[in-house]
């Protein structure tokens, strides 16, 4: 373990795809945007939110709390910043290209989106009746299979066998115990400061019984990736779903029907999304 941390230390592999990053770009640094608008953007994808909630956790004192907020990070760094910061991202795109991947690019960044926000819609639900950190929750679900690109470069090989074995067996039960893509995630996260309550999440969403911390919050994200999964929007093509934690799905108090309702609502939002950036082109 010792040896993944010290990878994750120096490790700067966060591609994003192409059209994503232009498009990022491009709207960050039109002088007409709006601090909210320039949020809704960041929001879009895995990399750039880790990217920026890192850059905001590193000038703040650490005796402070840690920023877990899109919002927040974006005030705290201001726009011209911001937008920066995405400009340097982009010059750093050609340096990801030599990187070949076991799975495709485009579907973890379908996947993250579409876990972040079904989490966003089932915390807001739950905040009626129980307090939760709604934008916490979602920074939570974009970056949940970040360890899985941090892997793809550190243990290729082992990432490779598990996408081969996942439309047999679900992805996470085809990992090394001692090195999988939720425990890489966490430490990920727990070197770039961010709250010990996205941590968790990441590292437990697959066991969210088992969450030291933040348990609801693991919940959630759990049954937002088993939502996406099972409507065929995994990382891997015909991978076969993670099986749901039923405990962690009452622990939210929401309807079946609920869920699937959110999910679809989301599902159609996101090719919306894949139509403003031409992802498809």
């Amino acid at each position: 373990m010792q040896d993944l941390k010290n990878f994750l230390e120096h490790s700067q592999f966060l591609p994003s795809p192409l059209p994503v990053v232009n498009y990022l770009t491009v709207v960050t640094t039109d002088p007409g945007m709006t601090p909210d608008q320039i949020v809704n953007v960041i929001r879009l994808d895995p990399c750039c939110c880790a990217r920026i909630l890192k850059f905001a956790n590193s000038i703040t004192p650490q005796q402070n709390n840690s920023v877990s907020s899109v919002t927040n990070a974006v005030a705290l760094i201001g726009i011209e910043k911001i937008s920066s910061l995405l400009s340097i991202y982009r010059m750093l795109y050609p340096s990801y290209q030599g990187i070949k991947l076991p799975f495709k690019l485009v579907r973890f960044w379908k996947h993250s989106l579409a876990v972040a926000m079904i989490s966003e819609s089932i915390a807001k639900c739950i905040l009626r009746y129980e307090d939760i950190d709604v934008e916490a929750v979602y920074a939570a679900g974009l970056l949940h299979d970040i360890g899985k690109l941090h892997l793809s470069s550190y243990r290729p090989v082992s990432v490779s066998r598990s996408v081969n074995e996942c439309t047999n067996t679900p992805y996470f039960a085809t990992e090394d115990p001692d090195c999988t893509h939720s425990l890489a995630g966490g430490m990920f996260a727990e070197l770039w400061r961010l709250p010990k309550e996205i941590v968790y999440a990441i590292e437990k969403h697959h066991s969210p019984d088992i969450a030291p911390f933040a348990s609801l919050t693991s919940c959630v994200i759990h049954v937002a990736d088993v939502s996406v999964h099972l409507l065929g929007y995994g990382i891997v093509e015909e991978e076969i779903p993670p099986r749901l934690d039923r405990d962690a799905f009452a622990r939210l108090g929401i309807q079946p029907e609920a869920i699937r309702v959110i999910t679809v609502t989301v599902l159609n939002k996101i090719r919306e999304i894949e139509s403003l950036v031409e992802l498809n082109r």
